[in-house]
Parts: structure tokens; sequence; C-alpha cells
């Protein structure tokens, strides 16, 4: 009897020994998994923390703004594309910078590794720049560098900086070295347009200086002009006829069906679409997700309008010319 019950302690003794091991162990493994877990989620967090660190001062593609005021303190790798009132850019640009603004600023920290391609009213240059193609009324290179060449067409430029190579200017006045200690100076040629000769600081210019007075045009070279441009438009317009008699018969031929009964319904139409497109793609440049589909729509309505134009012309001009 004695040994029954000392089997029976033995028994759940041992049996309360596995039990309590195997919680132990669940315990330890919950725990366990939860220091993975906790582990993981940090991880996740300083990714997406990265991530969102980089985005935010790293661009790997090209970048499309369109609004008020934008400073530019991210690299690009790619090309920029800007239509804004005020541009300011204290990065790295690695390609083309095409901007349509009030003014632009090429900060201090500013290296555009391409072009820059501006209309605008102001052009302020204190950073690098490789190339510049330009109209504005005023650009100030202020003791920045233009590596290679300028290009522009504008009423005042001042240079208190560097340019590498060639400028080739359009202006009414250039002024050099008007800050104290600036070093303006043009390490090539120089070839201005202005209305009077400018007089040039001896030592600003490396290579030679070339002065055109701007060309006042005659009666006779007007009237030539007119008439290159009417024989230009007539030649497009027969191009543009040619091809769609080509391409499109059936089109060409529909057109005579719109002369009539049609007329004013499609008159109406396209004034419609004439001034809807417009408002549509600035309101879609708005936004820059859409910024491409604006430039897309701008480019078929471009397209439209020319070989609408041509259309009409020959109707009304060469009606029965070429069926």
């Amino acid at each position: 009897m004695v040994k029954n019950k000392s089997r029976f302690i033995a028994f759940f003794a041992i049996l309360f020994l596995i039990l309590s091991a195997t919680f132990s162990f669940a315990d330890n493994e919950v725990v366990e998994n939860n220091a993975v877990n906790s582990a993981s989620n940090t991880s996740i967090e300083n990714a997406v923390s990265d991530l969102a660190s980089k985005e935010s001062s790293y661009k790997n593609k090209d970048v499309y703004l369109g609004g008020e005021d934008f400073d530019v303190n991210y690299i690009v790798d790619g090309n920029l594309f800007v239509c804004a009132d005020t541009v300011t850019i204290n990065s790295q640009i690695g390609g083309d910078a095409f901007i349509i603004a009030d003014k632009v600023v090429i900060g201090e920290n500013g290296y555009v590794f391409g072009n820059i391609f501006a209309v605008c009213e102001s052009l302020e240059i204190k950073g690098i720049v490789y190339n510049i193609y330009s109209v504005s009324k005023d650009i100030n290179i202020d003791k920045g560098y233009v590596y290679r060449d300028i290009n522009s067409s504008c009423e005042n430029i001042t240079i208190n900086g560097v340019v590498g190579r060639n400028a080739f200017i359009k202006c009414e006045n250039m002024s050099f070295n008007t800050i104290e200690n600036s070093k303006g100076h043009i390490y090539g040629n120089l070839e201005y347009s202005a209305e009077n000769k400018i007089d040039i600081p001896d030592g600003s210019i490396s290579g030679s200086v070339n002065y055109t007075a701007p060309k006042k045009g005659s009666k006779k070279a007007a009237i030539t002009f007119s008439i290159l441009v009417a024989l230009n438009f007539i030649i497009f317009v027969l191009i543009v006829w040619l091809m769609c008699l080509w391409l499109a018969p059936k089109f060409v031929k529909n057109t005579e069906k719109y002369t009539g009964k049609k007329t004013l319904p499609t008159i109406g139409w396209g004034l419609v679409t004439l001034f809807a497109i417009p408002i549509i793609s600035i309101m879609l440049f708005v936004f820059v997700l859409t910024i491409k589909v604006s430039a897309f729509l701008l480019g078929i309505y471009i397209l439209a309008l020319f070989i609408a134009s041509a259309i009409i012309y020959c109707k009304c001009n060469f009606i029965d010319c070429f069926e």
C-alpha cells in the first residue's frame, strides 16, 4: 500500500515538473517573440524614417514644380522643370533646369551640372552653373561661376563673377565689378549687341570683344519678311493638306459636310474647345501629378490648331485643287 502511494506521489511530482517546465518554456518563448517583434518594428520604423529622409534630400528622377515660391534644397538626379513666382536653388541639379518665373536665384550652395533655360524677370547667379540660356530683364552674376557659355537677351546684365568661356549677349546695359572685392571676368570672347557701344573695363575680357549694332529694319526688308512668312505658311498648309489626303482621304472628303448644314454647331463646338482646353491645361498644371498630362494636352492643342488653320485656309483657297 505504501509502495502504491509512493508511486502515485512520484508520478504526480514528475507530471507537475513537466507541466511547470512546459509553461516556463512557453513564457520564455512569448518573451523572446515579443523581443523579436519589437526589434523588427524598430528596424522597420528606422527604414521608413531613413527612406523619408532620403526622399526629402534626394530625388533620383525628373522634378516638376508649379506654384508660387520654391526653395529647392534637395539633390535632383535628373532635370528640373519649374513654373513659379520665385525659385531658389541651393542644391545640386544633375541635369538641366527649365524655369519660367519672376525671380530665379542660384544660391551659393547651388550647383547646376547641366544647362539653365530661363524666362524670367531677374536671374541671379551666386553658385555654379554649366551654361545659361535666358530671356530676362535683369541678370546678375553675383560672384557666381558660369562654367562655360552664357547666351542671353536682357535689358541689364551685371557681371561680378566669372564666365568660364564665351558670352553672347543682347542688352541695353552691361556692368562689371559693381560690388566691392568682386572680380568680374569673361575668360573667352564677348559678343554683344546694344544700341550704343559699352565701355568694357580693361582686363575684364581674356578673348576678343565684338560689338554688333542692332539692325534697323527698312520698309523693303519688312515687305520681304512678310512675303517670306506668307510663303512659309502657304507651303505649310499645302504639306498638311497633302498629308491629310494621303493618310485620311475620307476625313478630307467629310470636311465638306461641315461647311453646309453643320456649320453653326461646328463653329460653336470649335469656340468652346478653343477656350476650354487652355483653361483645363492650366488647371492641370497646378497639380504636380498632372503636369505631364497638361503638357501633353497643350501639345495636342497646338498641333490641332496648326492642322485646323491649314485645312480651313486650303478649303477656302484651293477647295477643288486636289480632288
